[in-house]
């Protein structure tokens, strides 16, 4: 009996006991070649390459392309957009690049723990389980130990926001379309608004040691305009359009999956897309024999209108209503004297409520005039040109509120099917504009409150320009949507 408790107790103490695992770590296979080997000599030069370039830190970045050659040609074009990210706060960075050692479909990880650099170590996320569960990826440590395009990215990242958790993925150059629509929608599970997305890929890599020379003269300029073309699909947020572009072209940009990654993740947001940096080695060495070209691109959310800047556009247009319903006349502005904000050619809307009810709403979609312009003309437009209310009256003025609604610049929502537009819509998110068979109308954010079922809503569109209520359904539709910035009385 006693040599039963003995071991009972052993059992108990044992379950007790905290596992300690041994880190797993993934030691630097290019430091000290590509990049500095040394912690000092690494943090001085990352130092010197942000005192070299300029910052626009009053843009919120989401996601950063950079390339991932030796420093000595890609280092200061990478520091263009990691300089961005200096005093920012992300608890995860995931990294996607593409696999140069290694041939395969998909996406691998690494059976690690931890990425070492001269910097120190870098912990990997317990969210890859979350991933691994997708047949479209893999642990293959054989593609991650030689491979550069993630580890080249890491001192940048350490510099600048300290500690972090890391995602680190390589994509197979044999994955095809379809299965890079099936990984954005896995790695949709894993992002908030606390992860920075960094795509590792140089552009166009020219010459007989890349076998790609679709043209013999005129090669800057050549180049130039081969790597703007596929920037130009980058800033559309045009995920098929770019994969079309590369394979067209036959373009060797090395990360061109993990872009269309990304450009299918962002191509229905608001967010902005801007070109900081681009070189080439060609230029450096004054030989455009063989040369590789590097890219510096931010994905950003705009800096919105400040509280004192929404207050003057508010009291702008309960102003212009007043003026004109009591004399015929606008507030005339000295635009010179105005915030930036508010002399940029913006869409918006003026929508007036008397005791909680509709009295006019009407707007610019599309940018036309300057926003404070806008805001006038529509708060005119809302009181008296709204065909479905008769004009507003002087003794109504004092019952009625104000709302102006600053908007987004309205973006093609694609889909293949009437069920797949209901997946996409978000509700209380997208303003919608309904375009059939030469029609027009739209929704403000703000209806979802009074028709929270898409159906409905679609309907409502369809019915408001004139079309039977299940236009929406017809294959010719086209469907844009935008955001809203609201602010009222």
């Amino acid at each position: 009996m006693k040599k039963f408790y003995f071991l009972l107790m052993v059992l108990l103490l044992s379950g007790c006991q905290q596992q300690v695992k041994t880190p797993i770590i993934r030691e630097p296979a290019v430091a000290g070649s590509w990049y500095p080997g040394t912690e000092a000599e690494l943090s001085a030069t990352i130092s010197n390459y942000f005192n070299a370039v300029n910052s626009t830190a009053d843009e919120n970045v989401q996601a950063v392309i950079v390339p991932h050659a030796g420093w000595e040609y890609s280092g200061l074009v990478a520091a263009s957009a990691f300089k961005q990210l200096m005093g920012r706060n992300f608890s995860t960075v995931l990294i996607i690049g593409p696999s140069h050692y290694e041939a395969f479909s998909g996406v691998a990880l690494p059976n690690a723990t931890h990425f070492k650099t001269p910097l120190g170590l870098v912990k990997l996320s317990p969210k890859i389980r979350i991933l691994l569960s997708d047949k479209n990826f893999k642990i293959d440590n054989a593609a991650h130990q030689p491979e550069h395009s993630i580890e080249i990215e890491l001192p940048f990242l350490q510099k600048t926001l300290g500690d972090f958790e890391l995602i680190p993925l390589l994509v197979g150059y044999q994955t095809n379309y379809e299965e890079l629509m099936q990984i954005t929608e896995t790695l949709k599970k894993v992002i908030d608004n606390k992860t920075l997305i960094v795509i590792s890929s140089d552009f166009t890599h020219f010459g007989p040691n890349y076998g790609y020379t679709p043209f013999t003269d005129n090669l800057k300029d050549n180049l130039r305009r081969l790597d703007s073309g596929a920037v130009a699909y980058i800033e559309n947020k045009d995920a098929q359009g770019f994969y079309d572009y590369i394979e067209r072209t036959g373009d060797t940009i090395c990360g061109a999956r993990p872009i269309t990654i990304l450009l299918q993740m962002i191509q229905n947001t608001s967010l902005e897309v801007k070109e900081l940096n681009y070189d080439t080695s060609g230029r450096m060495m004054n030989d455009y024999t063989n040369s590789v070209s590097y890219e510096a691109i931010v994905v950003y959310t705009k800096a919105g209108l400040t509280e004192n800047e929404k207050k003057y556009l508010v009291t702008l247009a309960r102003q212009s209503l007043d003026m004109y319903i009591r004399s015929g006349k606008v507030p005339e502005i000295n635009a010179d004297t105005l915030d930036n904000a508010l002399t940029k050619t913006q869409g918006c809307f003026v929508t007036l409520n008397e005791h909680g009810d509709l009295r006019g709403c009407i707007g610019h979609i599309l940018p036309q005039v300057p926003l404070y312009e806008c805001v006038i003309e529509n708060a005119v437009n809302a009181a008296v040109h709204d065909m479905r209310f008769t004009p507003v009256k002087s003794e109504e003025l004092n019952g009625i509120q104000v709302e102006v609604s600053v908007l987004s610049v309205p973006s093609q929502l694609n889909f293949n099917s009437s069920d797949e537009l209901l997946s996409k819509l978000r509700p209380n998110v997208d303003g919608v504009v309904l375009d059939y068979q030469g029609r027009q109308s739209t929704f403000l954010p703000q209806v979802w409150e009074q028709l929270p079922q898409k159906e409905n809503f679609l309907s409502q569109l369809c019915l408001k320009q004139g079309s039977i209520a299940d236009c929406w359904q017809d294959p010719n539709l086209k469907v844009y949507t935008y955001n809203a910035d609201v602010f009222h009385e």
